[in-house]
C-alpha cells in the first residue's frame, strides 16, 4: 500500500508540472522495436561472476 501511494503522489507531482502522460505513452508506443546491437551487448561484471570463468564477447 505504501508504494503504491507514494508512486500515485509522485505520479500527480510531475502531472502538476506539466507531465502529459498520454503523449509521452503514445511516443513510447511510436518508437521502433527491434534488435539493437549495442542494448544487446551485455558486460558481467566480476563481482557478478565470481568463481565463474566467463569470455567477454564485444
Amino acid at each position: 500500500m505504501d508504494t503504491f501511494v507514494y508512486a500515485h503522489g509522485d505520479l500527480h507531482g510531475l502531472i502538476s508540472m506539466g507531465l502529459r502522460l498520454n503523449e509521452e505513452v503514445q511516443g513510447v508506443a511510436s518508437a521502433p522495436v527491434g534488435p539493437d546491437a549495442e542494448a544487446a551487448r551485455v558486460i558481467l561484471s566480476v563481482w557478478m561472476t565470481r568463481g565463474i570463468r566467463v569470455k567477454f564477447v564485444l
